[in-house]
């Protein structure tokens, strides 16, 4: 692969790729995900006067984007150090063409950045490190050449953002545009292309990114697996660049980031909504739904049961909820709704709540910080030491107890049990009838459902059931189960 400019001046880069015989447009993504190359053109606008940027950032820049296309061999339009050519080879097996043995490696800089979206995450980030960190955001813009067959999602809202923080820049690009089935990133990494083509200018030593315990130890929310050494190809070549790879909530929940935010007083500036505007989240897709319910629990929203409602009509919603267990991100809904006040007592997100409870209710870490994370993700010394020290201000770390829990979490191992899978699919017949009930052109009305629930929750095996699990939580209760469970029976 070989990748040209074809403009260059002091705030704008647009580039070529021209692809070799072995190579075509059909590449794997993000998640293992096949995408493709639509189009071989792409630009950056960067929002400062540029005058030189070490080629070895340029280098690191364009393969973030390239990785999932290139074969065996590489071009880039700048001539990269010795250094920095044997970490392509040895860490991505690929030979570089075009080496200046006479230019040497960037050094580290002085400063922090953070990797920008303006989402919670994020934000919490800038408030653990530096006060003089950079704050840098990657900035949609439609591509020239390619139907925009997805809106630029929170363009303003971005903007908008950016104008609240001290030492805040976003650049605009339209690589994600280049990339099919929908507009997206080729590798995560991508995302930092404003961080690496910036970096001279504002003399950065490390990028640090919101990724926190979901995307890190515990995946997804579903299993502990300690991470020795992550994101370690990255990191290698991060580090080739004078650059470390950080990131500093790699311990925390969505719970912790939350409450920093809103302990900050963030609370009306940090969005997570990807189609909604600043504090105009969409309230209709599976991520406003999880954070809706996230904020009743740990700021003490009061609920709102019109917002319920119609977060409830929204089909994905309602398939997240049918889910069979662990879900996607189930220990932040466990945490939300073992703690969030539900005055209405929401038939649905009552069931939910024992849904994602049942097997598990040992949620309390989630509030607190896992320290080990810091030694292994934010591999700057000084940079943890602040870290530790302003994190001390928003959370507490976790104790023995919460560690034992959190190092042997596998919700998969939990819900491996008949009498569970049994209940679940009694929770499930309710909600699935619930949910099939419900028109899209009309308020839920779970009043006129209240016979049919109320005939399920009467049966034998309902009540059979909610015995049964009473009484393993409160072992006292097994002395009265035999009593209760011929009771039952006698009584239907």
């Amino acid at each position: 692969m070989e990748i040209t400019y074809i403009k260059k001046n002091n705030q704008t880069l647009l580039f070529q790729i021209i692809l070799n015989d072995d190579e075509n447009r059909i590449g794997i993504g993000q998640g293992g995900s096949e995408i493709e190359l639509l189009e071989n053109t792409f630009s950056f606008d960067l929002p400062v006067f540029v005058k030189e940027i070490h080629p070895d950032l340029i280098a690191l820049t364009l393969l973030t984007i390239v990785l999932p296309w290139v074969k065996t061999k590489i071009s880039f339009p700048v001539k990269i150090s010795t250094n920095f050519a044997e970490l392509i080879e040895s860490n991505c097996g690929l030979k570089v063409i075009g080496v200046n043995k006479s230019l040497s490696s960037r050094s580290f800089g002085e400063k922090d950045a953070v990797s920008f979206s303006g989402g919670v995450d994020s934000v919490a980030v800038t408030q653990i490190i530096p006060d003089d960190s950079v704050k840098l955001m990657f900035l949609r813009k439609d591509h020239e050449n390619i139907d925009n067959v997805q809106p630029n999602y929170s363009i303003v809202a971005q903007k908008q953002i950016i104008d609240e923080f001290e030492n805040a820049y976003y650049v605009k690009s339209d690589i994600e545009h280049i990339v099919g089935p929908m507009p997206q990133y080729p590798t995560w990494t991508t995302l930092s292309t404003p961080c690496f083509l910036l970096a001279d200018y504002f003399n950065l030593k490390s990028i640090n990114y919101g990724s926190i315990v979901g995307s890190s130890d515990i995946k997804d929310g579903k299993k502990f697996k300690r991470r020795d050494y992550p994101d370690k190809m990255w990191a290698s070549l991060f580090r080739g660049v004078g650059i470390y790879l950080s990131k500093p909530v790699a311990g925390i929940t969505e719970i912790g980031t939350s409450t920093i935010v809103h302990k900050s007083g963030f609370d009306e500036i940090a969005t997570s909504c990807q189609f909604g505007a600043m504090n105009e989240p969409c309230m209709r897709c599976f991520k406003c739904f999880r954070k809706y319910l996230m904020n009743i629990a740990v700021n003490n929203y009061d609920i709102s049961e019109d917002i319920i409602d119609v977060f409830l009509r929204q089909k994905n919603i309602q398939e997240h909820i049918l889910g069979k267990p662990p879900l996607y991100f189930q220990h932040i809904f466990m945490y939300a709704l073992k703690y969030a006040d539900l005055k209405h007592k929401h038939v649905v997100l009552s069931l939910f709540r024992e849904k994602i409870l049942l097997a598990n209710d040992n949620i309390e870490w989630c509030e607190r910080q896992y320290d080990d994370a810091l030694d292994r993700f934010v591999p700057d010394s000084d940079l943890r030491d602040v870290v530790r020290q302003k994190m001390r201000v928003f959370l507490k770390n976790m104790d023995r107890d919460d560690v034992l829990i959190f190092e042997n979490w596998d919700l998969n191992t939990d819900y491996n049990n008949d009498s569970i899978q049994k209940r679940l699919n009694e929770i499930d017949v309710i909600l699935g009838y619930i949910f099939d009930t419900i028109s899209s052109n009309e308020r839920l009305q779970l009043d006129q459902k209240n016979e049919y629930i109320a005939e399920l929750k009467n049966s034998a095996s309902f009540q059979l059931g909610d015995l049964f699990f009473r009484s393993v939580q409160k072992p006292y209760k097994l002395l009265t189960y035999p009593y209760n469970f011929i009771k039952i029976l006698l009584k239907k």
